[in-house]
């Protein structure tokens, strides 16, 4: 019953957690955002940053166009190959198990 109620606890702080880092990061994007619209109203400066916006976007789309065209056909993105030797013998945690003599 106690490791019950301990779980429980340990679950309930958790998802705390994890819901403070979401806000944390819903602020850190609004004040992103706020800040951006600022920098980019100003005259001179608003036009530039708006300029190197778009090249950057650009540049990651040509980025990733120009990966996917310089990939294999045959080989998938992540894919190893298949190596025809076979896999050691191995305990879960990694260790070896020796062959018997």
């Amino acid at each position: 019953m106690a490791l019950a109620t301990f779980l429980a606890s340990t679950a309930g702080r958790a998802v705390r957690i994890v819901a403070g880092l979401a806000l944390i990061s819903i602020g850190i994007l609004v004040v992103g955002g706020i800040g951006g619209y600022v920098l980019t109203a100003i005259p001179v400066l608003g036009p530039v940053l708006n300029l190197l916006a778009v090249l950057l976007g650009l540049g990651g789309l040509t980025l990733a166009a120009w990966e996917r065209r310089s990939r294999p056909a045959s080989a998938p993105a992540g894919e190893q190959p298949v190596s025809a030797a076979e896999p050691p013998q191995v305990r879960p945690g990694g260790i070896p198990i020796r062959p018997a003599a």
